[in-house]
């Protein structure tokens, strides 16, 4: 695998498993080169009217809130996990930015005042309940919309980032369908508070 980042490598593994595809590769050994195969799902369904008009509408609905106008921050100390979610951000025009653990989560918010946090639970330093705490008290940060992106998934856990402030808990792997969804929600907070 000489010449290959491993990283990148993760990073494309972890993006067509998000859109729910499978990965594979061959190599006769060291220096021989490696041949990935990437197989995504494909529908022949044509869109119908309804789902042309949904398009349609997420699409001028999106383009109203891109580039400085909707902004993101990624929280995780995973590194692949941070960039396939920042990745997928970036994707769909939004301005993103990434932090590792909860200190640097607390000073990318109160530096870059972003609109929307999807935070991991589980970091070393500091975790993400007691960042999210912190974050609800900087100026601003009542109008954050938080979603908690963790492997904990009962009913506790759910209470415990509630109390933390968090608006939403999401048990890892998110699919794209929940971010739209997410994204959609934040939209519709804001459009509530204007």
């Amino acid at each position: 695998m000489t010449g290959i980042r491993p990283g990148l490598v993760r990073l494309v593994i972890s993006l067509v498993h998000l859109h729910g595809g499978t990965t594979e590769f061959e190599t006769e050994g060291f220096r021989y080169g490696c041949a990935f195969t990437m197989t995504l799902a494909f529908s022949s369904k044509r869109p119908g009217k309804v789902e042309q008009l949904a398009d349609k509408t997420m699409e001028q609905e999106h383009d109203a809130d891109t580039g400085e106008n909707f902004r993101v921050l990624v929280v995780d100390d995973k590194k692949t996990a941070v960039e396939t979610l920042a990745m997928y951000f970036e994707m769909q025009g939004f301005a993103v930015a990434t932090a590792n653990d909860g200190d640097e989560a607390i000073a990318s918010t109160r530096e870059w005042k972003p609109d929307l946090i999807l935070m991991d639970i589980g970091m070393p330093r500091m975790d993400g309940k007691e960042a999210a705490r912190q974050i609800r008290q900087l100026p601003g940060g009542d109008q954050i919309y938080m979603v908690a992106l963790t492997g904990w998934g009962q009913e506790k856990d759910r209470e415990e980032t509630a109390a933390a402030g968090f608006d939403l808990h999401i048990v890892k792997p998110v699919e794209p369908s929940k971010l739209r969804e997410i994204i959609n929600d934040c939209r519709e907070r804001n459009k509530d508070r204007d």
